[in-house]
């Protein structure tokens, strides 16, 4: 077992010192922001930001209403701009209406996001609701803002990271146990030696596709996934070659690590599309 462990550890590092060179692939940065306690009432929300920021307007904003289109101007001589309203020099998607997701008003904006920025939000009666200054430090920044008092909440990363080592980590037991099973392999000895490689592999995931997904987003986090996946591929092959139990056979044992990790890979991206949306 000791030097099962120290495989482990050479896995650990080979995974963390060769996957984060992706992190500035895939798509541009996106802004999710929920919206607590969001107003009964006609609300408009926008992004403040300098005016180094600001560009050519291109939006129409003749449909909206105009008195609240100046509330969002109201920190301009503080020197606070809404981007939105304004225009920006260079492109910023967003809409100052939300989308209604899951009973919680959801406002999403992308592609070039300011690296700081400030919230606000204006009512039809005319109720200002302003954030303190906010810090893009993510690719992709999912945060909650509360209406009535202008607070943000950003979620947990130890609570984040959790949920997606147990959401990972308890089907693939499962997946790659039943395979065991089917390949005649379930012996004790075997089965310390699955929970061992597998708490590995999973404990090394969690840590580079979470980060993947905070810094990066979703495609880069599948790529790192595949390139990831080739590294784990490789260690399974040689811990069940090398630590497995020796009367079963060597091409008996080497073709579970390959059937195994093709069918975890499969359940790996299915399972990434719904962790993007704790993160």
């Amino acid at each position: 077992m000791k030097k099962l462990w120290i495989m482990c550890g050479i896995f650990i590092f080979l995974m963390g010192s060769t996957t984060f060179v992706y992190a500035d692939a895939g798509p541009k940065p996106e802004l999710r922001i929920t919206v607590n306690h969001a107003p009964d009432e006609l609300y408009y929300l926008d992004l403040l930001v300098r005016s180094s920021y600001l560009g050519q307007h291109d939006k129409d904003l003749d449909e909206f209403n105009q008195s609240m289109i100046e509330d969002l101007k109201s920190l301009e001589e503080q020197g606070w701009y809404p981007a939105l309203v304004n225009g920006t020099s260079v492109p910023l998607f967003g809409d100052l209406i939300g989308d209604l997701k899951d009973k919680k008003m959801v406002h999403q904006f992308g592609y070039r996001i300011p690296d700081q920025f400030r919230i606000i939000m204006v009512t039809q009666n005319g109720k200002i609701t302003i954030s303190e200054t906010l810090t893009m430090d993510s690719f992709y920044m999912s945060i909650q803002f509360d209406a009535e008092s202008g607070k943000i909440t950003k979620p947990n990363l130890v609570v984040v990271y959790g949920l997606q080592f147990i959401s990972t980590l308890i089907p693939t037991l499962i997946l790659e146990g039943l395979i065991l099973l089917l390949f005649g392999l379930f012996t004790k000895h075997n089965f310390k030696v699955f929970l061992v490689m597998n708490l590995v592999t999973q404990i090394a995931l969690t840590t580079v596709l979470g980060t993947t997904l905070i810094n990066a987003g979703l495609i880069s986090a599948i790529f790192v996934l595949i390139l990831c996946e080739g590294f784990i591929w490789l260690f399974e092959v040689l811990i069940c070659w090398i630590f497995f139990d020796k009367k079963k056979k060597t091409s008996r044992r080497i073709i579970y690590a390959l059937v195994a990790n093709m069918a975890s890979f499969a359940l790996g991206l299915i399972l990434l599309f719904f962790q993007i949306s704790w993160i």
